[in-house]
């Protein structure tokens, strides 16, 4: 069973939330998807929930491969799907977003990140 759990926090400069979550079962396993969007209110949001969709759907689709692996290539396509974002909104050009992957197969998990977005693992007592 996988429990998971999130906190987000606009930071000490801004008043709105660029955060963006997403979590549930993929054919690699479990997944969790922590984005923070870069690129101001409008961008911000934009790109850290086309991030985390990206990441997910490629999890979905995938085929079977080493984690390290996935999470790389489920990584790239995220990036992939904000450069095609960009192309065709010029109000997004600083559009960008950080990321943290966890994959849980079994016992193990699977970290991945770009940017300053951390994970946390927290054992029972």
């Amino acid at each position: 069973m996988v429990e998971a759990a999130l906190a987000t926090h606009p930071g000490r400069i801004r008043s709105h939330n660029e955060d963006y979550a997403h979590h549930g079962p993929t054919p690699h396993g479990y997944v969790g998807i922590v984005c923070d969007g870069m690129g101001g209110h409008q961008a911000g949001e934009v790109a850290a929930q086309l991030a985390a969709e990206a990441i997910y759907a490629f999890l979905q689709e995938a085929p079977p491969a080493e984690p390290e692996n996935l999470l790389r290539e489920a990584l790239l396509a995220a990036n992939h799907r904000l450069l095609l974002h960009r192309q065709g909104h010029p109000e997004a050009k600083n559009l960008g977003s950080t990321a943290v992957v966890a994959l849980v197969q079994k016992r193990q998990a699977f970290i991945a990140h770009v940017g300053d977005s951390r994970a946390y693992l927290a054992t029972p007592p």
